[in-house]
């Protein structure tokens, strides 16, 4: 399943990470670079599949992401102020 991530699609980039989730496979330095792919589906995967191994994530990358300006996360933050 880890060549699947870099596939062409989104769906299958998505759909391995989930698989790679459910075979608790997930390693953190393979999918942490996904948290920036232009899909959202597929960062909603690695979002849920790098809860489980929360401590192997680079500390400073939710301060990274919020400074990232893409318009999907400052929308989200801006509804959730609201």
């Amino acid at each position: 399943m880890r060549p699947l991530l870099d596939h062409q699609r989104a769906r299958v980039r998505a759909q391995a990470v989930r698989g790679l989730r459910l075979l608790d496979s997930v390693v953190a330095g393979e999918v942490v670079a996904l948290v920036r792919d232009p899909s959202p589906a597929v960062v909603r995967e690695v979002t849920t599949a790098l809860r489980a191994v929360i401590g192997a994530v680079p500390p400073n990358l939710p301060w990274e992401l919020l400074a990232d300006g893409r318009v999907e996360i400052a929308q989200r933050i801006d509804a959730e102020e609201r």
